[in-house]
This record gives C-alpha cells, sequence and structure tokens, in this order.
C-alpha cells in the first residue's frame, strides 16, 4: 500500500493533476510556484513512500519483524550512499516544497 501511494504521488507530479483543484484567476508567479513546490513535493514524498514500502515488502517476505524500517530510515538509506549529503539536502528541500505547496493549496485552492 505504502508503495502503491508512492507510485500515485509519483504520477500525480508528472501529470500535475492537482493544478485542477487551485483557484483560475491566480497571478502567473503564484501559479508557477505553486506547480513547481507541488511538483517537487510529490515526486520527494514518493520516491521516499517507494523506499519505506520496499523495506515494508523485504520485512513481509523475510519475516523478521525487527527489520521494520520506517521514513527516518529511509532518509538513512539515502545518507549512506555516495552522495548522501546532497541527496538529504535534495530531500530536505523536496520536503519543504511540499510543506510550501500546502500552504498555497490552502490559500488559493477552490472550494
Amino acid at each position: 500500500i505504502v508503495m502503491t501511494a508512492g507510485v500515485f504521488q509519483i504520477r500525480l507530479a508528472i501529470t500535475r493533476r492537482f493544478r485542477q483543484f487551485l483557484l483560475p484567476n491566480l497571478s502567473r508567479f503564484v501559479r508557477v510556484v505553486t506547480v513547481v513546490s507541488g511538483t517537487v513535493g510529490y515526486v520527494t514524498l514518493g520516491i521516499l513512500s517507494l523506499i519505506t514500502g520496499w523495506s515494508l515488502v523485504q520485512v513481509a517476505v523475510q519475516y523478521d519483524p525487527s527489520e521494520v524500517k520506517e521514513w527516518q530510515d529511509a532518509l538513512w538509506l539515502l545518507a549512506g550512499l555516495g552522495r548522501g549529503p546532497w541527496l538529504l539536502a535534495a530531500t530536505a528541500l523536496g520536503l519543504m516544497c511540499y510543506g510550501l505547496f500546502f500552504v498555497l493549496q490552502v490559500r488559493y485552492r477552490k472550494l
């Protein structure tokens, strides 16, 4: 389920379907910031969900409950890769974009 959510989040970022919920009369700047932050945020969240979901699949296959990994462990995995600090910085930026997207969406969403 977590991996499926990750795929849907990445799909939402690629198709940018979240734009249909924005007010039609937004300024160009606000629309661009909202779409870019939403796209980057959904891709980041999707990738983290895929990593977390994959660890849950591994636990199910190996049946070792002590191996359950969470988002924190997904971040540690990214930190351990060759460009760890850069990947963590990109992940942090992506999650900040996701947060900014929701702040903008609260303000500019059609009701």
